[in-house]
């Protein structure tokens, strides 16, 4: 199969944007150059971008200019993912992440001479985020460096084949193996706004354009003091594909940009363009001054976008949002906050903590936010919960149990406990014999979510499972996870856009208020991983490393290994972001800070 691939080394936005216009103006030319319309209705195009945030902003530039955007596909990574997994590896099916977890947890049980394997037991996330990032490179687990959990990981790997389920990056390995030796996914892949950060998708990135027939591909180029990984990132994909041509944008520059330079080198602020500082005394007051910029700067004529950048969800992006629903100002809210639970929901939790706590603490806590289920034992729930504090104190005990052989109680479903150990399926009829009877859990919808995905993706597992594993499994699986926002922050296309440092990059706007700069909010403090040393993440990088086309010193990543992103790439990164945050800015710029740290008021921010 003949391919054409098309590397672009772009400077920012501006010099990334002629690539990305030209492109979508040739997709959208349905005649000439011997084209039909119906070949130009059948035509497979996509753009692959980081994520919905930058979806959106592209397609509010290209509305803007007046491009068509007919026939072309915007994938994130994952649904990428999927149109690659289903076209190639179609036998193999991923492990979610809450099966991973449930099946490490269950490995590690099985150890219980091994202190750090009861550390995983109780949180298996620690020890799967390190052999997620293995993994992703192209190491075996084993690099991990602990021969201690060796008996573990061995465990972890017969529990998956037991389920048949295979790991995202072997799954990612396989696609990008066969990528180039079926039919085409794509006709044209623009790929766009990927850097350092996405190492981790490495293959994934490589099997898409892999299975297109024409790609065009858009490289950050890496900054001055770029850290190792954008710098190899660049060199891999060259290596790869071919030489990648330099664009610049001529005909206008960033008027922040020597500020940002000023600051990458630490070198004194330049004269010229000075952008302006806003100081709250706390997150309200930062939040009421971000937004009364943002509305002055909305009344000028020369005013095309403004973007909101904070560090990340929290009290400061919820502020604003609020402030500008308010106000009813339109936005687009790249952030959002938690979609409050219902009352099922949260009755539904509590009775998973007291299966997990199994102490009058817990027992009392579901009581409180589900009065209803008192109702199963015959008594109201003021009565209950006074003959359980009363028991408790005669007792001295916060046993469950031994409150409901006071109370006469024992056999109540609201007493009952799923077994220590079982098959999941075992589980999972015990739980809704316990559960069903008691009213106002919401259950039914819960436990046949649960079953449905047993069925599908751990049918063949028959090993039993602790109880503490399965009900984290269950919460896991059954956790309400959205993020949505308020009616007027839905507007992809409006002036004011509310994002994240992490999510910014790529983009442009004439005007920018950059938030949360305090001690506790930004930088982010990157924590280590706990059983993957920062010493053995530079080592293995190390020895990922080879020689490139271009001979000594053209640093790639070999054809089998990728880079392992550590605590000091993702510090590189941050910084990097905010950079990149004021480079992008044409206007006029902002910071904006408050004097009080939002995690503990009595402290000031410096």
């Amino acid at each position: 199969m003949f391919q054409s691939v098309r590397l672009y080394r772009c400077l920012d936005f501006r010099s990334t944007w002629i690539v990305a216009r030209g492109w979508f103006q040739q997709q959208s030319a349905p005649c000439g150059d011997g084209k039909s319309t119906s070949a130009f209705l059948s035509r497979r195009a996509a753009v692959l971008c980081p994520g919905a945030a930058y979806a959106a902003f592209l397609k509010s530039r290209l509305a803007a200019e007046g491009v068509s955007l007919v026939g072309v596909d915007f994938l994130t990574p994952g649904r990428c993912w999927e149109k690659l997994r289903a076209s190639l590896v179609p036998e193999r099916r991923a492990a979610e992440r809450s099966d991973l977890h449930l099946l490490l947890s269950a490995a590690a049980a099985d150890f219980p001479e091994i202190s750090s394997a009861q550390t995983v037991a109780r949180t298996p996330e620690l020890l799967m985020r390190c052999l997620d990032a293995l993994a992703a490179a192209g190491w075996e687990w084993d690099e991990i460096g602990r021969p201690e959990l060796k008996p573990v990981m061995e465990r972890f790997r017969e529990l998956l084949r037991c389920a048949g389920l295979s790991a995202a990056q072997e799954i990612d390995r396989l696609m990008f193996d066969r990528a180039g030796s079926k039919r085409p996914i794509f006709d044209d892949l623009l790929l766009m706004g990927f850097d350092g950060r996405h190492w981790p998708i490495w293959n994934v990135l490589r099997a898409a354009i892999r299975s297109s027939c024409r790609a065009s591909v858009c490289l950050s180029e890496p900054r001055a003091n770029a850290p190792e990984a954008d710098i190899l990132w660049v060199n891999s994909w060259e290596d790869n594909f071919g030489e990648a041509e330099m664009t610049v944008d001529t005909t206008s520059d960033s008027p922040f940009a020597t500020l940002a330079a000023a600051i990458e080198t630490g070198g004194n602020a330049p004269a010229g363009q000075k952008p302006s500082f806003l100081v709250g005394s706390d997150t309200q007051e930062e939040a009421m001054a971000v937004v009364t910029m943002a509305i002055h700067w909305l009344g000028q004529p020369e005013c095309e976008s403004v973007a909101i950048v904070c560090p990340g969800a929290g009290s400061l992006a919820r502020e604003i949002s609020l402030l500008l629903s308010r106000y009813d100002i339109p936005y687009h809210d790249g952030i959002g906050y938690p979609e409050p639970p219902s009352r099922g929901e949260t009755a539904w939790k509590h009775w998973l903590d007291l299966q997990l706590n199994y102490d009058l603490e817990s027992l009392l806590a579901f009581l409180h936010v589900n009065p209803q289920a008192a109702d199963c034992t015959g008594k109201s729930a003021k009565e209950l919960r006074r003959e359980i504090i009363k028991t408790s104190d005669e007792l001295l005990s916060h046993d469950v149990a031994a409150a409901a052989e006071a109370i006469q109680q024992a056999g109540a479903p609201l007493f009952q406990r799923l077994p220590e150990k079982a098959a999941i399926s075992d589980f999972i009829s015990a739980m809704e014999s316990i559960v069903r009877p008691i009213p106002g859990v919401g259950s039914s919808d819960k436990i046949e979510l649960i079953r449905e995905h047993a069925g599908l993706c751990l049918e063949g597992l028959d090993e039993p499972v602790g109880r503490e594993c399965f009900i984290r499994w269950a919460e896991a699986l059954t956790a309400q996870q959205r993020r949505v926002a308020a009616d007027s922050g839905k507007h992809p296309y409006a002036r004011v856009r509310l994002m994240t440092y992490a999510k910014s990059e790529g983009q442009t706007w004439s005007h920018a208020i950059l938030c949360g700069l305090n001690r506790s909010l930004w930088p982010p403090d990157e924590q280590s991983m706990p059983f993957l040393a920062e010493e053995t993440i530079e080592s293995l990088n190390r020895r990922a490393i080879a020689v490139g086309r271009h001979g000594e010193g053209h640093n790639v990543a070999d054809a089998k290994h990728g880079c392992i992103i550590g605590p000091r790439d993702r510090s590189a990164f941050a910084f990097r972001q905010f950079l990149n945050a004021i480079e992008a800015t044409t206007r006029e710029l902002c910071f904006a800070a408050s004097f009080s740290d939002d995690s503990d008021p009595s402290l000031m921010s410096a």
